[in-house]
């Protein structure tokens, strides 16, 4: 095995060069065999989300309305079912003065406005990190750049 090694240049010389250094340690042996887990674990955002939900059915009681999936993981939605959540796609799915759950996916503001509207007891259990990604595509769209989703269509 070798490790790249920066070296000072000779005078004269145009910037340092990058040569292969051999190393004395023997490389790690590949695994045998790999185990995957199933179904696998999610971010810390997505994580927040359901709990979030897990809260809001031990507050307020069952049902509690989530808008989309809260997570894209058919055993969490399936276990979450079991507790009280009802899933819908829209808000508007949901009785007028009840409890939603916006998933950690985030909802356009027109869907805050629209919960409004129909006195809806909101929870935004959006991922921070997605919040953060709305707030600067707000700023750079002001600023006049085009922003380009790349992505599933709704």
């Amino acid at each position: 095995m070798t490790i790249p090694t920066w070296h000072r240049p000779e005078r004269g010389a145009r910037g340092p060069t990058l040569e292969a250094v051999p190393t004395a340690e023997a490389q790690p042996a590949a695994p045998e065999r790999i185990l995957l887990a199933a179904p696998r674990g999610y971010c810390a955002g997505v994580d927040r989300a359901v709990q979030t939900v897990e809260h809001a059915l031990r507050l307020y009681g069952a049902p509690v309305y989530v808008r989309k999936e809260i997570v894209h993981n058919k055993h969490v939605v399936q276990q979450l079912r079991e507790k009280g959540a009802i899933f819908v796609e829209e808000e508007t799915e949901v009785p007028e003065g009840s409890t939603v759950v916006f998933s950690a996916h985030g909802v356009a503001p027109g869907v805050h406005r629209n919960a409004a509207d129909r006195e809806l007891f909101t929870i935004d259990a959006t991922c921070p990190l997605v919040t953060k990604v709305h707030v600067e595509a707000r700023k750079f769209a002001a600023e006049g750049y085009t922003i380009v989703l790349v992505g599933h269509a709704a």
